[in-house]
């Protein structure tokens, strides 16, 4: 008699009964059990390991630092910097745009920086449009054109120039994604508290609290001082420079200097100055 057991067959030497297979048969049950045990085990395992490497990455993720993510967001900035820029006349309406090229992506971006540009009047083609005016509009975005004007594509409704940043973008790109500023000096009787990246609680020789933030912008940095009041906020000056925009904060909180403070204001000053020491 033979007996199949594991996909191997086994000469059992002639007849055997029932009391001599069944052993063999609840042993043959036994090892299957076993190897499926260690194969539920070894893909539990498994998978223990790659929720943890999951719950690992994560946590890089999350302790990223703002200056490890202003570096990411750089580098990004930098990879789709635009190289070209483009314009495009319709031939149907004679509309010309003016649209900057990703370096990378050979392709057009439409964020709040590179929004193509509409340029006034009706063209016929690419080569009505002045060139002076293209210089101008490249230059106001902070860009210089360092090439000819040559057509782009088989339609000859396109054209494309090189472009490279000025100085002005640039220190746009530093103050964007550089080293937190400078908190502004303040003078005796003031205090000043940052609360984030650009932007400081203030309070005024008379215990007034102002907001002082400090924006990036392509034509220099924009400083902006606000009031608290009771219905919200009042902006109290705007301008280019931190010291300038000081002197705005100082002059409006003498005006107001006899005028009671506004109703839960006096509580608030407590709590920062002391932080400020």
């Amino acid at each position: 008699m033979r007996y199949t057991l594991g996909g191997a067959d086994i000469d059992l030497g002639g007849w055997a009964g029932l009391d001599d297979v069944r052993p063999i048969v609840r042993a043959d049950r036994r090892r299957s059990a076993a190897l499926e045990a260690d194969r539920r085990r070894i893909e539990q395992e498994q998978r223990r390991a790659a929720h943890r490497m999951q719950g690992e990455r994560r946590q890089d993720t999350v302790r990223l630092t703002a200056e490890e993510r202003r570096a990411i967001a750089r580098r990004a900035e930098e990879t789709h910097r635009p190289v070209t820029a483009e314009l495009y006349v319709s031939p149907i309406t004679g509309a010309a745009v003016l649209a900057w090229v990703c370096g990378t992506c050979n392709s057009t971006h439409d964020d709040h920086l590179w929004r193509p540009q509409t340029i006034g009047g009706n063209y016929r083609t690419p080569l009505a449009v002045e060139r002076d005016t293209l210089a101008a509009l490249v230059e106001k975005r902070c860009w210089t054109v360092t090439s000819t004007w040559t057509v782009h594509g088989t339609r000859g409704d396109t054209m494309r120039a090189t472009i490279t940043p000025t100085p002005a973008y640039l220190a746009w790109v530093d103050a964007t994604y550089g080293p937190d500023p400078t908190t502004p000096e303040v003078e005796a009787g003031e205090h000043i508290v940052t609360l984030q990246r650009g932007w400081w609680d203030v309070v005024s020789r008379e215990g007034r609290r102002y907001e002082l933030t400090v924006r990036p912008a392509l034509t220099g940095p924009v400083w902006s001082v606000r009031y608290r009041t009771a219905d919200g906020f009042e902006t109290v000056a705007t301008t280019g420079m931190a010291g300038t925009v000081l002197i705005g904060m100082r002059a409006h909180s003498a005006e107001r200097g006899h005028q009671p403070a506004d109703e839960g204001h006096a509580e608030e000053v407590h709590v920062h100055v002391p932080l400020a020491s």
